[in-house]
């Protein structure tokens, strides 16, 4: 009685392990946002172009992915940072 025990334990285990290594990865996405407005700028200015900004990161594969969008301007675009 006793071997059957042990063998039933050993079973148990081993579909333990093979549960835990089949298990899916536990990817997480990540989201950020911004408002884009002369009123969020240093310092502050009375810009009338608005936009707004996403980031959204993968954190399993560690890629990203971006979208601006902006409206409003008053002259052609000098630089970005």
């Amino acid at each position: 009685m006793r071997t059957k025990f042990k063998n039933t334990k050993t079973l148990a285990v081993a579909a333990l392990a093979l549960g835990l290594l089949a298990a899916p990865a536990h990817a997480e996405i990540e989201t950020y946002t911004a408002v884009l407005s002369g009123a969020n700028e240093v310092p502050p200015n009375s810009s009338t172009a608005t936009g707004s900004a996403e980031l959204v990161v993968d954190t399993n594969t560690l890629e990203a992915t971006y979208s601006i969008e902006f409206s409003g301007l008053t002259a052609e675009q000098t630089g970005a940072h």
